[in-house]
């Protein structure tokens, strides 16, 4: 109710329970429940994560390939990919989906070059982060400091990946409100949003599941100089004619059912998009995303 309340009418789940989420659809079409259409991929495709529940896991190419044919038999919108996919099982997905007209949406998988999974045709590409997270993390686990492998992802190897994205047409859902929360995460505890309670008990629950950052100054200004960095990096992917996806990450800590995305809306424009240009991202681009334009997203 807290998303139709805001204006908003159409959601993509991002994976999990598919009979849960199905169970939510049937309340939302037979009018027992007030909520939006909702999109959704069932359970994630991921590497294995212990105590990590609603994946598929997938060790290689084969599985990969398996992964699609199950999901689309049991009607999926999409497929959602997270990031402990392995490389090859990842590709054979990517490739079996295209084969099928399955569309692919997710994190770019840690062990997997972000230009290699764009070229390979990935449709919607979520979270700034995903555009250097696998490199960097690679880095730090090479011996190089988190500040020192993320300033070696340069504005160029960000236009490289922006133009690459612009000719494959991939779709960009930065869900830059979602990391503004935790470049806010200390002021948060200190001055709660009111807006707090309209995220559901099940919600709070989740996001104890969320590390407190150590409050201390050089804490809070590292969280911010990565905050500014990604609306940077998001304004080159702008600059470069990418299709925006307006999305929050719902479920995250301090993100707020519906009132998020509008939160998101200024903070697209803060990235150099226009005004309309952010409401589009909320409108007419998750129906053609979705390849749903001719039903939803706009006006006619």
């Amino acid at each position: 109710p807290a998303l139709i309340a805001n204006g908003i009418t159409g959601v993509r789940d991002m994976g999990g329970s598919l009979e849960l989420v199905d169970w939510i659809r049937q309340r939302v079409a037979d009018g027992t429940v007030v909520g939006p259409h909702i999109f959704r991929p069932g359970p994630f495709i991921d590497g294995a994560k212990p105590g990590v529940s609603d994946r598929l896991v997938v060790w290689n190419a084969e599985d990969g390939r398996k992964a699609v044919g199950f999901l689309q038999a049991r009607g999926v919108d999409f497929i959602k990919v997270h990031n402990g996919a392995p490389p090859d099982a990842f590709f054979a997905l990517l490739k079996e989906a295209a084969a099928k007209h399955i569309q692919v949406a997710g994190h770019i998988p840690v062990n997997v070059d972000p230009a290699e999974a764009i070229e390979a045709g990935y449709n919607s590409i979520e979270h700034v982060v995903s555009l250097f997270e696998g490199p960097v993390r690679n880095k730090v686990q090479r011996g190089k400091s988190q500040p020192e492998a993320m300033a070696e992802f340069t504005d160029e190897e960000a236009r490289k990946l922006a133009r690459l994205m612009a000719k494959k047409k991939a779709w960009f859902d930065p869900t830059l409100i979602f990391y503004w929360s935790i470049a806010h995460q200390a002021d948060l505890k200190e001055h709660p949003d009111p807006r707090e309670r309209y995220v559901s008990k099940s919600g709070h629950e989740f996001w104890k599941l969320f590390p407190d950052r150590p409050n201390t100054p050089e804490m809070r200004k590292t969280l911010a100089d990565a905050f500014t960095r990604f609306i940077q990096i998001a304004a080159i992917q702008h600059s470069e004619r990418v299709k925006f996806l307006a999305g929050t990450d719902l479920g995250g800590r301090d993100v707020y059912p519906g009132f998020s995305l509008h939160d998101e809306l200024p903070l697209l424009v803060k990235a150099g998009l226009t005004p309309m240009e952010a409401i589009i991202a909320a409108t007419r681009h998750p129906a053609e995303c979705l390849g749903k334009a001719s039903e939803l997203g706009t006006i006619e």
